[in-house]
């Protein structure tokens, strides 16, 4: 009887984790069809090389070494890039069917864990549930920049798993793997370093271990765990002071506190009654002391509540201490970024307001049938609520404009808001939304290096560069070391051609990001330009380092290395670029100039004639290809024919004004055996050329005429 008992409860609950897995997936599916939000994707995916370039070894290693985006977790961004690798870069659905298929993990984790750890099965379901559906966690589910938080959460939750096992079967196995579970999940998100006290808590409550074993076993169990906690805290710190962390003369001690006690309570509330969610909450001027009392005075009835209960209701006061403990690292006392709350932060602390919340519900004494019916009433009704509520939240991440609309609806003084949802109107092409929304966060704050710098943007996408040049300038003012601004400064005074100044700026972005491969292309190809090869070399290999696959570094390198005459190299580059732009028009031509001036005849003809294939009517081309078949010094090469049918084309295009066709034409005729007309068509092509400015096609000239007037074809070794 028993062993069938257990028999029908393990197949229960193999039934109801799969319909709760599948529950999570039709739920959140409606984010398969959206795209990328400009708020962090950019920064994590669609405009990071080192991440859509997919798993390399460079890349892998500069996960490992870099603290990009404020942060040091190479597990976050190896996942990121396995996706471009295997999804495609540009996959955003697929992107967010990842994050689903990680929140549905979870979920179910959470689940399996509870039941084993409590063997209480319905509850550890309803808190499952909860957690799978309540509205707070669609932030960290929804937004693809936010992976760390699905991802750092499935390696807490099999952390946890191995601990659970260790303290039933004291396996030193199952403890070491719980550790390097949680160090990889600290790699991932390094919110995870409450994760030693948390299992303290779990000692307490369900495994019941202090009752068992002594404080100072117990505490000692935890300390490989809280060395490396320490250790991803310190670099988390060194990461992030010198950009994300908030000083203390920006934001008080004293404002961060009472914006700590008041968060406390607010995120409460949001759980109880998750309306008005939206996607950043500015951080206000100062709280009402009336608000700070009341909210003080929530958390010590709480607390003191919780206490008083520890030993009929234990999971009380494992389910608050969970709440308010892993809340720490993100309550705001060391403030990151300028947002007074997050819904993401709730990913993992609200397990234990769930925990606490549907054990209480079950230890109600339900002794009637009706009550107890009414009970799960409530709780389905509950349920509902929250699965009605996300489908709602989910909607507005289709795109940046609705999900900042929503927040700027919903709140005021948004800075964030502002500049983001204005960032997605310049990239839908509609400026003058884009400037309204610009000029409303300078009001909000006119010394935001951002909204500055945004501002120059949607006025240089103008054709105002004066203007744009101003707010580059003040942005600078305010944010020495902003990398962007300085690279668009550096591009406005490029194009004003104030060339000096402004490789100024890209050198100094290249003092705060080495490896900024946009500057690093910036500065090889104004370096070519004005004549500087070897420096245009080094810059556009630096590039190549970082986006081995950017098609324009590698044609303008091909160039660089061609004008030098470094023929071999060359034409590696300018085959890697064939590889990336097989239909290049543009590389083809190039390839073949840079083979004719290596006297390599027979491969620039065919360079010229895939070109020519492309772009049928380029004059360029079909000069460069009719001398070849006119001049060539080899036989075989040579076809007066065709030469003079593609001559004669380029002729008819430049209207015969052209010196340079007519004296290709020139050519094609005396190869024909058609002196008579090479001699009329060289002597116009001399008449149109101006000796002073085209010495060399001036003297070409006249060499060709004295081969004519000889009847004797013209050959390029002549």
């Amino acid at each position: 009887m028993i062993s069938q008992l257990r028999e029908n409860s393990s197949h229960r609950t193999f039934w109801q984790g799969v319909a709760l897995v599948l529950a999570v997936i039709a739920l959140y599916w409606p984010l398969t069809r959206y795209g990328f939000v400009n708020f962090d994707d950019d920064e994590y995916v669609t405009a990071n090389p080192h991440v859509f370039q997919g798993v390399t070894v460079s890349a892998v290693k500069w996960a490992f070494t870099t603290g990009h985006a404020s942060n040091w977790h190479p597990v976050t961004w190896l996942s990121h890039m396995l996706d471009c690798q295997l999804l495609g870069a540009s996959n955003a659905g697929a992107m967010h069917l990842v994050n689903i298929l990680f929140h549905a993990a979870n979920s179910l984790l959470l689940f399996l864990l509870l039941r084993r750890a409590t063997g209480s099965e319905w509850r550890s379901l309803g808190v499952a549930a909860l957690f799978a559906f309540h509205p707070l966690h669609v932030e960290s589910v929804a937004w693809i920049a936010e992976r760390k938080d699905v991802l750092s959460t499935f390696f807490w939750l099999l952390a946890m798993g191995c601990y659970i096992a260790y303290a039933r079967t004291g396996r030193a196995l199952q403890y070491w793997a719980s550790f390097l579970l949680f160090a990889i999940g600290l790699m991932a998100k390094p919110m995870l370093v409450t994760f030693p006290a948390a299992l303290l808590l779990l000692d307490f409550w369900p495994l019941q271990r202090w009752s068992k074993l002594t404080r100072r076993t117990l505490l000692i169990e935890k300390l490989p765990f809280v060395a490396v906690a320490l250790a991803s805290s310190v670099v988390t710190f060194l990461v992030q002071k010198q950009v994300a962390i908030i000083r203390l003369d920006q934001l008080s001690l004293p404002l961060r506190v009472t914006n700590a006690i008041t968060s406390y309570v607010g995120y409460l509330g949001k759980t109880f009654w998750p309306t008005k969610l939206v996607f950043f909450y500015p951080h206000p001027v100062t709280h009402p002391s009336s608000a700070v009392i009341l909210s003080a005075l929530v958390l010590i009835f709480i607390t003191a509540g919780a206490w008083l209960l520890r030993h009929r209701r234990p999971y009380l006061l494992f389910g608050w201490l969970w709440y308010v403990g892993t809340l720490v690292p993100v309550i705001g006392l060391v403030q990151v970024g300028s947002q007074e709350m997050a819904d993401r932060y709730t990913y993992v602390p609200l397990i234990g307001i769930f925990a606490a919340l549907v054990w209480a519900l079950g230890d109600l004494p339900f002794r009637r049938p009706s009550r107890r019916l009414g009970a799960a009433s409530l709780a389905t009704l509950a349920l509902g609520a929250c699965v009605v509520l996300t489908s709602h939240q989910i909607r507005l991440w289709k795109n940046s404009v609705t999900l900042f609309s929503h927040a700027l609806a919903l709140t005021s003084k948004n800075l964030v808001a502002n500049i983001n949802i204005g960032a997605a109107y310049m990239q839908a092409g509609d400026n003058t939304h884009a400037l309204q929304h610009y000029l409303a966060a300078l009001q909000i704050n006119p010394d935001n290096a951002k909204a500055q710098y945004n501002l120059g943007v949607a006025l240089a996408s103008l054709g105002r560069t004066d203007e744009a040049v101003k707010h580059y300038r003040i942005a600078m003012r305010i944010d020495p070391a902003y990398a962007k601004n300085l690279k668009a400064l550096g591009d406005a005074l490029l194009r004003s051609g104030d060339i000096s100044e402004a490789l100024q700026h890209y050198k100094s972005v290249l003092q705060i990001d080495p490896a900024n491969s946009a500057v690093h292309l910036a500065l090889g190809n104004t370096l070519f330009s004005a004549g500087h090869t070897e420096g245009a070399i080094e810059h556009l290999r630096a590039v190549l380092k970082v986006e081995p696959d950017n098609s324009e570094a590698q044609l303008n390198l091909a160039s660089a290395l061609a004008s030098e005459g470094k023929l071999p190299e060359a034409a590696a580059a300018y085959e890697a670029t064939l590889r990336l732009v097989p239909n290049s028009a543009l590389a083809h031509y190039q390839f073949g100039t840079a083979l004719l001036d290596g006297r390599r005849e027979k491969e620039a003809l065919q360079q010229f004639r895939e070109a020519l294939l492309l772009t049928p009517e380029s004059v360029l081309t079909l000069d460069k290809l009719g001398w070849i078949l006119s001049t060539s010094p080899e036989a075989g090469l040579r076809n007066g024919k065709e030469a003079i049918t593609l001559a004669q084309r380029a002729c008819e295009i430049t209207q015969n004004a052209n010196p340079f066709t007519l004296s290709t034409l020139s050519a094609a005729y005396a190869e024909d055996g058609q002196f008579d007309e090479a001699i009329a068509s060289a002597e116009k092509s001399k008449s149109l050329t101006d000796q002073a400015k085209h010495p060399k096609l001036f003297a070409l000239i006249d060499r060709q005429l004295s081969f004519y007037r000889d009847h004797r074809p013209f050959r390029n070794d002549s």
